[in-house]
C-alpha cells in the first residue's frame, strides 16, 4: 500500500522579530491580531500554500479564539489584506489567502516532493510555476500529471512580479 500524498507542511519557519506589517495589525488588534494572523498561517500551511476564505473557516476561527467576533476576525483579514501580508487581488477576486512570502517557504518544503497538487490560479509565487512546470515536463505516462497546463504560461506571464 502507497504512502498518501502529503498537502501540507508538518511545520513552518517564523520570524523571531515580526516585520512593520505584522507589527501594524498588532498595533491596530492586540493579542487578537496575532493570533488570528498565526491561526491562519497554520491553517495555510497544513493544507498547502493558500486558504479559502469563506464562512466555515470563519465559524472556526471564531470558536478557536474565544472572545473573539466573527466581525472582528473579518475585519483583521481585510487589514492584513490591505497592508499586503495577503495577495489583494487573489482575496477579492477568489477569496483566497496567500503571498508570495507564504508560497515561497511552501515552495522550498514542497520542491523536494515527488508529487505536488497546484492550483496554477492561485500561483503568485513564479518559481513555483516554474518548478512544478519543469516537473511536470519529466514526469512519465505511469505517474499522473497533476500539474497539468502549467506548462502553457508564457515567459512574460511567468515573469511579472519580482522575486521577493
Amino acid at each position: 500500500m502507497a504512502r498518501p500524498r502529503k498537502e501540507g507542511l508538518d511545520y513552518f519557519p517564523m520570524d523571531i522579530v515580526f516585520d512593520d506589517k505584522v507589527g501594524y495589525i498588532e498595533g491596530l488588534y492586540g493579542a487578537d491580531g496575532i493570533y488570528i494572523w498565526l491561526k491562519l498561517l497554520q491553517r495555510i500551511y497544513a493544507k498547502g500554500y493558500f486558504l479559502e476564505w469563506d464562512k466555515i473557516v470563519k465559524v472556526n476561527l471564531k470558536k478557536e479564539s474565544e472572545g473573539v467576533s466573527i466581525d472582528r476576525i473579518q475585519m483583521i483579514v481585510e487589514e492584513c489584506v490591505a497592508i499586503g501580508l495577503f495577495d489583494e487581488m487573489l482575496f477579492k477576486e477568489q477569496h483566497i489567502l496567500t503571498s508570495r512570502g507564504i508560497q515561497k517557504r511552501f515552495f522550498e518544503v514542497a520542491k523536494r516532493r515527488e508529487e505536488v497538487v497546484i492550483v496554477e490560479e492561485y500561483i503568485v509565487f513564479d518559481k513555483m510555476r516554474e518548478h512544478f512546470c519543469e516537473v511536470s515536463a519529466t514526469e512519465t505516462p505511469q505517474k499522473p500529471n497533476d500539474n497539468e497546463g502549467l506548462c502553457n504560461q508564457s515567459e512574460e506571464e511567468t515573469q511579472q512580479k519580482p522575486e521577493e
